[in-house]
């Protein structure tokens, strides 16, 4: 059984209330795998220009995400990253966009 909808439903209103997402991929366990409750979760959040450095990006939106009964493992892209990343191989944002699923965008 895949991540439920509800729960896909949650972090999404969440993420957009927080920051203005392009789109919102689930990657890692949360789509490859069986549902399971410890089960982290890992988001790709794309933005559409830089409102921190890399390094800071994800900390609001973390907070934000508190409520999610399971550990959250957040990337935060801009557009602009994310097509510069898009064909690199061996880069998550290509691995995103190739396993992952899109939940919102």
């Amino acid at each position: 059984m895949t991540l439920r909808n509800e729960l896909k439903e949650f972090i999404v209103n969440r993420v957009r209330e927080a920051v203005p997402a392009e789109a919102i991929y689930l990657y890692g366990p949360g789509v490859e795998g069986p549902e399971a409750p410890d089960r982290h979760l890992e988001l790709l959040v794309v933005v559409p220009e830089a409102y921190d450095p890399p390094s800071r990006r994800g900390i609001h939106l973390q907070r934000s995400l508190s409520k999610v009964d399971r550990p959250i493992q957040l990337q935060v892209v801009t557009h602009e990253e994310l097509e510069r990343e898009r064909n690199h191989l061996h880069s998550l944002v290509h691995r995103v966009l190739l396993k992952g699923e899109r939940i919102f965008g």
